[in-house]
């Protein structure tokens, strides 16, 4: 797999048996447009089964090429999330897909996203560990977001805490419903 993303989520994707090529490894890697012709035919290793692409905050033009040629190559593309931006102390800072679209635009292929807000996540976990269909009413999601984590929530059949302490401010939150503002098909939480 070629990645972008963050050193535990390759040491995740090594630990489920990939073989994994990019990351870190890649930050400090340079590439200039002159130079994209002896990249394309010499830079990218043949042989990649797939591009996975995370939160990168090392993120480069070297790293976006060398992934493009691989979902061009490989035509396969995984996201980890669709979170449009991440909240440090009140101001946006940009999330994943944001990297994914770029990717996506350039290949003009799709990805699959097997993560918030997709139910096939929960699925997985509950596989992976053991949990019975009778012991999913048990589960509830924790999250800040009401168009990742609440709609994951509301997709997978379980309830949902909201909490206000990240990309969903409180005021603003109950305002809207005071006012009627929430769309029909905006995801709800079971709890705030």
């Amino acid at each position: 797999l070629y990645l972008i993303g963050s050193e535990s989520f390759k040491q995740t994707l090594e630990e489920a048996g990939f073989t994994v090529i990019g990351g870190k490894a890649h930050a400090e890697k340079k590439l200039q447009i002159s130079q994209a012709e002896r990249f394309a035919e010499e830079e990218v290793e043949p042989g990649f089964d797939a591009c996975v692409c995370g939160f990168d905050d090392e993120i480069n033009y070297f790293k976006l090429a060398y992934a493009t040629h691989v979902i061009m190559k490989s035509g396969n593309f995984f996201g980890a999330t669709k979170d449009h931006c991440y909240l440090v102390n009140g101001k946006r800072f940009p999330s994943t897909i944001g990297i994914i679209n770029l990717l996506e635009t350039t290949t003009e292929i799709k990805p699959t996203i097997i993560s918030k807000p997709d139910p096939r996540s929960l699925e997985i976990i509950m596989e992976t560990h053991g949990i019975s269909e009778a012991e999913k009413k048990r589960i509830l999601m924790i999250g800040d977001n009401l168009n990742s984590d609440i709609l994951f929530a509301n997709n997978a059949g379980i309830d949902s805490l909201l909490v206000f302490t990240g990309m969903t401010n409180e005021m603003q939150f109950y305002e809207m419903i005071d006012k009627g503002q929430l769309k029909d098909e905006q995801p709800l939480p079971t709890y705030t």
